[in-house]
Formats: C-alpha cells, sequence, structure tokens
C-alpha cells in the first residue's frame, strides 16, 4: 500500500511506533482527567477552566517554541519534552493514587503541560520534512494522521477499563509511562536528521528581498539519500528571538492563502472545540443520562472517521484542489458536530462523529502538506508556531463560553450552535480567490 511507504525509512518508523505509543497515553489521559473534573466537581466551568490552563502557556510561548525548533536540533526538542512531560504527569498520578490530587494541583499541571508542548508541537510539524523525502511525506502524514487516531480509539476505552477497575490514578499513570516509550524510540534520532532544501521558487523569491541563504550538506544516515540544508544566518543580539518571530510573522502575513486559513480555523477551532472538549461528557451523562462507557464509545468514533482519511489521503501523492478541499470539508466537519444537538439516536450521533473525523482530518492533512511543502525549512518551526498560535489563539475562550453556555443553556444548545456556525463560516472563506486558487 502506498500509504505504508514512508515506513521504509527506519527513522520515520522510530518515531511513528514510538508516537503512536505517546498517543495511546495522551488520549487515555484526556478522558481520565475529564472524568476525574466530573466527578469530584461536577461543573463544566471547572472542565472549561482545566482546558484553559493547558491552551493559555501553549498560546504565549508557542512562537518562541518555533524560533528554538528553528535553531535547535527538533529530536532534541522532543526528547526534553517527553521527559518532562512524563515527569508531570508521574507526579499526577502519584497524587491520584494517595487520594490527595486537588483542583489546584490539575490547573498547575495543565499550565505546565501547556508550556512543554509550546515546543514539542511545532517541532514535530517540522521534523517530518527533515526525515522523509517530498515524495514520500505525504505518506508521513497520513501515517502520522493515523497514529493519532489509533491513540484516539484505543485510549478512551483503556481509561474507561482502568478507571472501573482501579481508578484514574492508574490512568494517569500508564500516560507516563507512555512519555518514556516515545522518548526512548526518538534517542536514535538524535544528531540523524538533516534539513531539507528549499524549493526553487522559495529560494528565488528570499533572493529578491535580499535574504541571505546558505546552503551546506547534511548525511541523512541510514544509508539514505543526503539532504540539502537550507538555513539563514541566526539573527544576533539580545532581541534575537523577537527579530526572528517577526519575521516568521511578516512571512505569514505577506502570503493570504497563510493567513485566511488561519483566521478561519481561529473561529472553528472555538466552535468545534469547547463542545467536543468541555460540553460532550455533559451532554452524555446528563442529557442522556449514560455512563463513561458511552462516553469512551462516542470519543472513540471519532478517530474511527480520521483514520479513514489519512488512509485514503495516504494513497495519493497530494490531495487534489487543497484549498477548495479544506474549506469544504471544514464546512462538513461542523454540520456533523451539530447533529450532536438533535434528539438522534446513539448510532446516529456515532456516524456524525465518524463524518467529523473523516473531514476535518483531509482538511488537516491537505493544510499539513501545503505548508510542509511550500514552506522553507528554516522557516517551518516558526510558522508552524504562528499557525498553532493563529488557529488556537481564542479556543480557551471557546472554552469558557462552552462552559458557561453548558450550564445556563443546554448541552444541545452548544453543539447546534457550535457546528452550524462552522459551515456557515468555511463557505465564508471561499469568497477568498488566494484560497480558491491554492492547489
Amino acid at each position: 500500500m502506498k500509504l505504508l511507504r514512508a515506513l521504509k525509512l527506519r527513522r520515520f518508523a522510530l518515531l511513528f511506533f514510538g508516537q503512536t505509543v505517546s498517543r495511546v497515553g495522551d488520549h487515555l489521559y484526556q478522558l481520565a482527567l475529564a472524568w476525574w473534573v466530573l466527578e469530584k466537581t461536577g461543573s463544566a466551568l471547572d472542565m472549561g477552566t482545566v482546558m484553559i490552563c493547558s491552551f493559555m502557556p501553549m498560546l504565549i510561548f508557542l512562537v518562541v517554541g518555533g524560533v528554538a525548533v528553528d535553531r535547535l536540533p527538533r529530536v532534541g526538542i522532543m526528547v526534553v519534552s517527553d521527559v518532562a512531560r512524563g515527569l508531570l504527569v508521574l507526579m499526577v498520578a502519584a497524587l491520584a493514587l494517595a487520594n490527595r490530587l486537588t483542583v489546584l494541583e490539575v490547573y498547575v499541571a495543565s499550565v505546565l503541560f501547556g508550556l512543554v508542548d509550546a515546543f514539542f508541537t511545532p517541532a514535530y510539524t517540522a521534523v517530518l520534512p527533515d526525515l522523509v523525502p517530498e515524495e514520500q511525506l505525504n505518506s508521513a502524514n497520513a501515517l502520522t494522521s493515523l497514529s493519532m487516531q489509533l491513540g484516539r480509539i484505543a485510549g478512551p476505552p483503556l481509561a474507561a477499563l482502568l478507571i472501573h477497575f482501579g481508578g484514574t490514578g492508574w490512568a494517569f499513570g500508564l500516560n507516563a509511562v507512555s512519555f518514556g516509550v516515545s522518548a526512548l524510540f526518538l534517542l536514535p534520532l538524535l544528531g540523524k536528521t538533516g534539513r531539507r532544501a528549499m524549493p526553487e521558487e522559495t529560494v528565488g523569491g528570499l533572493a529578491e528581498q535580499g535574504a541571505e541563504r546558505s546552503m551546506a550538506a547534511a548525511g541523512a544516515g541510514d544509508g539514505e539519500e543526503v539532504v540539502l540544508v537550507s538555513e539563514a544566518p541566526p539573527v544576533a543580539g539580545r532581541f534575537a528571538i523577537l527579530a526572528e518571530a517577526r519575521a516568521g510573522i511578516g512571512y505569514v502575513l505577506s502570503r493570504p492563502w497563510l493567513w485566511v486559513t488561519i483566521l478561519t480555523c481561529t473561529a472553528a477551532n472555538v466552535l468545534l472545540g469547547g463542545p467536543y472538549s468541555v460540553t460532550l461528557p455533559f451532554l452524555i451523562q446528563k442529557t442522556r443520562g449514560a455512563d463513561v462507557g458511552t462516553l469512551a464509545l462516542v470519543y472513540a468514533m471519532f478517530p474511527i472517521g480520521y483514520a479513514l482519511a489519512a488512509v485514503t489521503s495516504g494513497q495519493m501523492e497530494r490531495l487534489p484542489r487543497r484549498g477548495l478541499t479544506i474549506f469544504v470539508c471544514m464546512a462538513m466537519g461542523g454540520l456533523a458536530l451539530g447533529l450532536f444537538g438533535l434528539p438522534v439516536p446513539l448510532v446516529v450521533l456515532c456516524a456524525a462523529a465518524i463524518v467529523n473525523g473523516y473531514a476535518l482530518e483531509i482538511a488537516g492533512l491537505a493544510w499539513t502538506h501545503v505548508m510542509q511543502e511550500k514552506v522553507p525549512s528554516d522557516m517551518l518551526g516558526r510558522v508552524s508556531s504562528i499557525d498553532s498560535l493563529g488557529s488556537y489563539a481564542i479556543l480557551p475562550v471557546g472554552y469558557a463560553l462552552a462552559g458557561w453556555a453548558t450550564d445556563a443553556l443546554s448541552p444541545a444548545w452548544v453543539f447546534l450552535i457550535g457546528g452550524f456556525s462552522t459551515a456557515v463560516l468555511a463557505v465564508a472563506g471561499l469568497m477568498s480567490r488566494s484560497i480558491r486558487r491554492l492547489k
């Protein structure tokens, strides 16, 4: 299968298997944490506050993380991040097992977790083009998505089992172990990655702007081809980080296809992220009168759609008409999530979750590949961090609004408003010619 061709590269295979284990732990932890907050406080506002504590430090430090990713060894940043997060979750697990974990400590742990994520997230996005050649990049992206979805499918049911038989502390502990496994798989990659060359049209454009670049060769290792490195000389001085961050922001603002998509995703993530992350447990427990097993089942349906999208995308070298694909799929994802606000049978909710996952993942894969293909390697860390910052900048506001609306209105209304408003925004985004012409 063309989907699996990137696994022939030993370096990518190590990254893939380590991250798959880690992502199982991530989604196990998310459900366990949501259920812990639900049992201890019963407040949707507290649930939203936990999400805000995770995202605020990540948003604040994402651009700094992007600069670090363009300056420092990317694999090294990922190893340090995995070790730090593993130790942090281990402490949370110990407190939970001792029945001493409090909401305040969950807030603090979430803040620290978000801080570390600000460095890991852009590092992972930027390291993929360093590990695989261009013709296998779509396969690597699809496999990365499949890895995420395997985690989303396996994590919630595993968390439900651990919570039922041992409590949330054991679920937290297993997540800590998963970070250790991920770090061990990354260790052989230290010092083994080069930077890909910039596309010719990008080199020409930078030359016209008077940018000075140097080309050097770096060994790819593992018997693979040598990759050319294209790096801008680091900015010196006390304001170096600010200068490099400003250069990344300028790059994004000079390209409408970047900033239009980022702004649209900012609004869409608020409208979809709040209902999914904050309101869904309350919709399942209070509106439908179901238990954690049903919540785990519904959570597991979304990644099935994502996994199907990864398999579909992985069969192609690149998705066609990517601008149109991104925004049409965003609209489909919004409509599917809006169905959660209607009094439909559980089987319909499961089908809607699969459609939502499929549509949003096709959009996400198309977007990731466009950035990796069009953005130069020595700028990709900053651009990906700005993309994450822009896309999630006001997501904490969405969490807070979803928590308030869930308590003040009803879980159903939160899904209806969020889902159908997203569809309208996505259609509006297609009015941009730069999006329609993005192929």
